[in-house]
């Protein structure tokens, strides 16, 4: 209900996430929940605006596949960093 269109900009902008790499997308609450569901993680709303959430980044390659995850706070980024460059490399022709 809140990631309109606009209000998503707006984030992106002020976040300096505006750049062609970056894709905001919104869904429908059952699609989101189903996604979310494919990807381990877990939510729950806490006010009208904010949820909780897991900690999960989860990495794809250019046809939309599942790569890798990492979980958790403060972890050691080497791993994920690793796998983003591995699969932007082999995207190189």
């Amino acid at each position: 209900k809140n990631d309109t269109a606009e209000n998503l900009k707006n984030f992106a902008i002020s976040q300096k996430m505006n750049g062609k790499q970056w894709l905001f997308l919104r869904s429908s609450d059952e699609n989101t929940r189903e996604f979310s569901n494919v990807l381990a993680v877990k939510y729950t709303r806490i006010s009208p605006i904010d949820f909780s959430h897991s900690n999960i980044i989860s990495v794809f390659d250019e046809n939309g596949v599942l790569q890798y995850q990492q979980e958790g706070l403060n972890v050691d980024s080497k791993e994920i960093v690793s796998k983003i460059t591995e699969l932007a490399n082999q995207k190189k022709p």
